[in-house]
């Protein structure tokens, strides 16, 4: 997947229906397309550079700074308690199911549990056919 075909990048993030909360330079926050089931809230923190590996550089030291002196506190102020969580890796070990490099906010629902799907994912045709087109 490059950048021109990919769901987090622009022209497709700029015709999506879900809001943006908060933008910064390098960032953006906005509800998941597809939230995990007994989540009441799920958030996508998402880079606006198309990243899809995780190297240190003098580029991502300043997205990760402005990560946590940016993105986090907005997050925090408005979803005190939650969980966050990044997935690293190829959709067959990872389970994840978009390449450009994403983060989760999840808040679950009072008394529910959510489960994030770790490990290999196994697509039925049609389910990654609709995901392609999101």
């Amino acid at each position: 997947m490059t950048a021109t075909d990919c769901p987090f990048c622009s022209p497709a993030i700029d015709i999506r229906e879900e809001p943006i909360y908060f933008e910064t330079e390098r960032w953006r926050v906005t509800d998941n397309k597809a939230p995990y089931d007994n989540a009441k809230t799920n958030l996508l923190l998402l880079p606006k550079d198309h990243i899809t590996k995780f190297r240190w550089s003098q580029k991502t030291l300043g997205l990760w700074s402005e990560f946590y002196t940016g993105v986090m506190p907005f997050v925090q102020k408005n979803w005190p308690q939650g969980t966050l969580l990044m997935r690293l890796g190829g959709f067959e070990t990872t389970g994840r199911s978009i390449e450009h490099l994403h983060l989760h906010w999840i808040v679950p629902k009072p008394g529910q549990t959510v489960y994030a799907h770790m490990g290999p994912r196994k697509w039925k045709s049609e389910e990654w056919q609709d995901l392609k087109k999101t």
